[in-house]
């Protein structure tokens, strides 16, 4: 009844949230898999509008909790990609990752994804054989080939 009770209570201020609250309240609420449909509704309108006052790696996060709830607009992930694209070298490895993860669960067009992977395959030595294996996840998701970051993953499987 908690989390039912924050959603709730969220929801209805949704106008206060600035994008660290908005995504640090959907990251709790995904973390315990508790999908409020008002909450999520009232979130992604927030998320569309304030989608450049997000951080990378907050960008991330609220794309993260979107997609673990199976909840996201084409309206959201186009937004959320192209302000992505816009700073992809700036979003630490893990946040990279996941933003890659989310897009190809909320089904964003290949292209996006092929971009964030390219961004990736700069930066192989900086992610971790986690973070790989969740890139090369979402490549196969989106069906994106991507040859450099299945070199990358196999260079970190047999060190």
């Amino acid at each position: 009844q908690v989390w039912a009770d924050l959603a709730g209570a969220a929801a209805g201020r949704m106008k206060y949230f600035n994008a660290h609250e908005l995504s640090r309240t959907l990251w709790g609420l995904a973390s315990v898999r508790h999908r409020d449909d008002r909450f999520l509704h009232a979130a992604m309108t927030a998320a569309v509008r304030m989608i450049d006052n997000f951080t990378p790696a907050e960008l991330a996060t609220a794309m993260w909790s979107f997609a673990t709830l199976g909840y996201g607009t084409s309206s959201l992930v186009e937004r959320a990609g192209r302000s992505g694209l816009a700073r992809r070298s700036q979003f630490p490895p893990q946040a990279l990752a996941n933003m890659v993860w989310a897009l190809a669960v909320l089904a964003a067009p290949a292209g996006v994804v092929r971009s964030f992977l390219e961004s990736a395959e700069d930066r192989v030595d900086e992610l971790s054989g986690s973070d790989l294996m969740t890139l090369a996840w979402a490549a196969n998701k989106a069906q994106v080939s991507a040859p450099a970051l299945v070199d990358a993953v196999m260079a970190k499987a047999t060190k």
